[in-house]
């Protein structure tokens, strides 16, 4: 695929996001469903009046608008019905009429990254381009750009329903870390940033640097406190580190965490105040099967001797974790295990 079609595609993405994205109230156990900030869905259009209305596979007549009156909750998503034998018909099999996938564009959850530039996303649907499927309802999202439909049935159907399955199980995945939706975040943001829930708020850091690396003897860090909470709208994960004694601020600054979806990575910047430009650090960084952060960045150190760097988040619980990083300074043949290291326990607020 030629470059300017893949960015044209990758602009339009973006596009349809930024311009369809909903307020983020939504509650409950489905709040990352395709709902508004009523948690109502389709936007209020009848779920069975779509299979009233169009033949399998092709939608012929478009789907009625739900009442107010006639509104019925299933898992704390709100349904609206265009008659009292429709939210009959749903309340005595529901599962058999709510759109697949939460509701989200069922193209973009499958959408392969080396054809779009962009990895697998939740993209709002348009509710009025749809197929049924197999006696399923399948909703896709739409611009004046293109209609994901089309490139949806470009596809062979087996590998299309294979991969939005499959990434829709590991968004339910990363909701059921949290109970409910987290303050701050966007309902519309990456589900990756759930990892990142376990972190939110304020932090006790006592830090320590290694100041002989034959003896292994440590200098400690001024006391800190170390805040995270989501950013940027609650679309990133964004924090903070104070501290006490901070000579103009030198060692305090803020930091950016952001995920690729792309690449599935994270990629972090942080800003030490007052500091050279050699004192910035830019982390790429995945989550492991435990659930434990490991990152990696190279930079210079104050004798202007470059470095790598490898950064870890571990024995995280509800109130405590530890971070520590590991320095190289001949290519990563070698490693001065934790030469920095941090022990972070939570600060309780009222």
């Amino acid at each position: 695929m030629p470059k300017r079609v893949k960015m044209k595609r990758i602009f339009t993405c973006i596009l349809v996001l930024i311009t369809t994205t909903l307020l983020w109230g939504q509650s409950g156990k489905h709040w990352y469903f395709n709902i508004d900030e009523d948690n109502l869905a389709l936007r209020g259009y009848d779920p069975v009046s779509y299979f009233q209305n169009g033949a399998e596979g092709q939608p012929t007549d478009e789907p009625a608008l739900g009442k107010g009156e006639l509104t019925y909750q299933y898992e704390e998503v709100n349904y609206r019905f265009a008659t009292p034998e429709n939210r009959s018909a749903f309340i005595n099999d529901p599962e058999s009429y709510i759109p697949k996938f939460g509701g989200w564009c069922a193209y973009r959850l499958a959408q392969i990254p080396e054809e779009e530039g962009w990895g697998q996303s939740r993209i709002p649907a348009y509710p009025l381009n749809y197929r049924i499927i197999d006696g399923a309802l399948y909703l896709f999202s739409k611009s004046s750009q293109g209609n994901a439909r089309d490139l949806w049935e470009a596809h062979e159907l087996p590998i299309m329903l294979k991969r939005a399955n499959d990434f829709w199980e590991s968004r339910k995945e990363l909701a059921a870390l949290v109970s409910e939706k987290p303050e701050g975040l966007n309902a519309n943001a990456r589900m990756e940033n759930l990892l990142w829930d376990r972190f939110m708020g304020k932090w006790d850091g006592k830090g320590h640097q290694m100041i002989d690396t034959v003896q292994r003897t440590y200098s400690d860090f001024s006391p800190a406190t170390w805040t995270f909470y989501y950013g940027y709208d609650g679309f990133c994960i964004q924090d903070d580190w104070k501290t006490e004694l901070n000579f103009g601020g030198t060692w305090n600054g803020p930091a950016i965490r952001g995920y690729d979806p792309l690449k599935e990575e994270w990629h972090m910047t942080f800003i030490p105040i007052n500091a050279g430009r050699s004192a910035t650090w830019m982390m790429t960084g995945k989550f492991n099967s435990e659930k434990e952060l490991e990152g990696f960045f190279d930079g210079t150190d104050w004798q202007g001797r470059p470095f790598q760097q490898r950064i870890y988040f571990y024995d995280i619980s509800e109130n405590h974790f530890s971070w520590k990083a590991d320095r190289s300074y001949d290519g990563g043949k070698t490693w001065i295990k934790k030469f920095t290291y941090t022990e972070c326990d939570r600060i309780e607020t009222d």
